[in-house]
């Protein structure tokens, strides 16, 4: 936790990704994990882009970002196509929806 606000508060007006976000984060600490990361984020304008394979985590962001008014919080999950890929992207309502409901988004 420590350092993903260590990189959000140094990368002002910039990105941050983080890759499978969960890693080091108590499936009970998700949802405070990613509380701080989104207001961190939004005071620090930074853009934070993470990926999961975790449940878990995609629910902790989905409280968290459905109890924080001040950022937007999207999923998107990467669907093979026939001959490409697509983006099915979940917004704040959405995701409120999924976390409630155990539906899988991965």
């Amino acid at each position: 936790m420590l350092a993903v606000a260590t990189a959000i508060s140094c990368g002002q007006g910039g990105f941050l990704f983080i890759d499978e976000a969960e890693i080091g984060i108590h499936y009970n600490a998700q949802s405070s994990f990613w509380k701080m990361v989104l207001q961190a984020a939004y005071d620090n304008d930074v853009q934070v882009i993470a990926t999961t394979h975790s449940f878990d985590c995609v629910k902790g962001f989905a409280e968290a970002a459905v109890e924080n008014n001040s950022v937007e919080g999207i999923l998107v999950r990467i669907e093979e196509g026939d001959e490409s890929q697509k983006a099915i992207t979940f917004d704040e309502s959405e995701l409120e929806v999924v976390a409630r409901r155990g539906i899988e988004v991965r």
